[in-house]
């Protein structure tokens, strides 16, 4: 419980919990050690979540306590006089103190560093980050949302964005940025998709591939084409220098490898057989690579194969690494930081969208061609 003496001091109730635990840094926890979570500290003050956290936070803000993302808050310096004045406070740092939910697809791990590069930017600056995953079929942000100041968004779906609301500030996206459409002020952090298709499309014609097939995505209850396939085709056919006819765009039921596997069949069946193929997500093209090595055709061997994404997985390929359209994820993630912050300063600023340029990460399963330079990233 709350000693005595600082329960019956007139001051609001969060900072007469700052000053318990105040108390306890440097008797009952010196630097370095981890304070119980904030539930359990309720427990143990008699006090109330909202408070306790917002205490904890202001801490953390201060500089006396430094809080890891998923490992919990530990003590980072001994508190001085200074510390304990109510009146302490870096309101130059907007971000000081804020709670910054960010919530990710499960399926995409190849963003990770993404999330990695935000968390340290975002904890550096005194907020409390939490990270949560979700499938594409929970859009439910959970019962403790109201507690969150803002949310960062990564490769979210049209559910989860609409869940998430106006605390939704920032959206971290594979796609092009200027394709989504959200109702409130958020800036978006995407990929310039045509030109990573367009270095897919240089490199197969400048490998002389003559015959070209490309795995897409299209949802088969709908038939409608998905928005990725769209503007990485349209980029890899202006590359290449020519249309794909249509018989060769083996299209994909999902961004999972068996539907790569299951696109092989119909690839194995054209005449003339492609000797170069273009995959819109490195999942698809791994899927490919295996079911079609099954019938003895080996990737960079038989035919040259591009991926697009930069998966850990497809660099770790038995036979060497997928040749990949590689997303630069920790840029995507430094970026979304600095727009949540000038966000969060300037909240009825238009919003920025920023599209980050791809690169070519050259793998065993191309022929090297020409130069695989990154292009700086471009603002509109």
């Amino acid at each position: 419980m709350l000693q005595p003496d600082v329960l019956n001091t007139p001051a609001p109730l969060h900072e007469r919990i700052k000053q318990e635990l105040f108390g306890r840094i440097g008797t009952e926890w010196t630097i370095g050690d981890q304070l119980p979570s904030v539930d359990q500290l309720c427990r143990q003050l008699g006090t109330g979540r909202s408070n306790t956290w917002r205490a904890v936070r202001e801490l953390v803000q201060q500089g006396v306590l430094i809080s890891h993302h998923g490992r919990g808050t530990f003590v980072k310096r001994l508190p001085t006089a200074r510390d304990r004045s109510p009146k302490h406070a870096s309101a130059d740092n907007v971000l000081s103190g804020k709670t910054i939910l960010i919530r990710r697809n499960l399926s995409d791990s190849f963003l990770l560093p993404a999330v990695d590069a935000l968390c340290e930017i975002l904890e550096d600056l005194g907020a409390l980050v939490r990270c949560v995953t979700f499938h594409d079929d929970e859009p439910r942000i959970g019962a403790d949302g109201n507690e969150i100041d803002a949310i960062v968004m990564v490769n979210g779906g049209p559910l989860q964005i609409r869940e998430a609301g106006p605390r939704c500030k920032v959206l971290i996206d594979t796609s092009d940025p200027w394709s989504q459409s959200v109702d409130w002020p958020c800036d978006i952090v995407g990929t310039d998709s045509f030109q990573g298709g367009q270095l897919a499309g240089e490199a197969l014609r400048q490998a002389g591939c003559r015959h070209v097939a490309i795995l897409g995505r299209r949802w088969p209850k709908k038939q409608l084409v998905d928005a990725n396939h769209i503007k990485r085709i349209a980029g890899f056919e202006h590359g290449y220098g020519q249309a794909v006819p249509e018989d060769r765009v083996l299209y994909c039921k999902s961004y999972q490898d068996f539907a790569g596997a299951e696109a092989a069949v119909d690839f194995l069946a054209l005449n003339p057989r492609p000797d170069g193929v273009f995959a819109i997500c490195d999942e698809m093209a791994m899927g490919f690579i295996r079911e079609v090595a099954a019938h003895g055709l080996h990737a960079g061997r038989d035919y040259q194969i591009i991926g697009f994404d930069g998966q850990d997985r497809a660099a770790a390929m038995p036979k060497g690494p997928l040749s990949t359209i590689h997303i630069p994820a920790d840029t995507m993630g430094r970026h979304a930081a600095s727009l949540l912050m000038n966000r969060l300063k300037h909240p009825n600023e238009p919003t920025s969208r920023l599209s980050v340029s791809l690169y070519l990460s050259q793998g065993a399963t191309s022929r090297s061609s020409f130069p695989s330079d990154s292009v700086i990233s471009k603002e509109r």
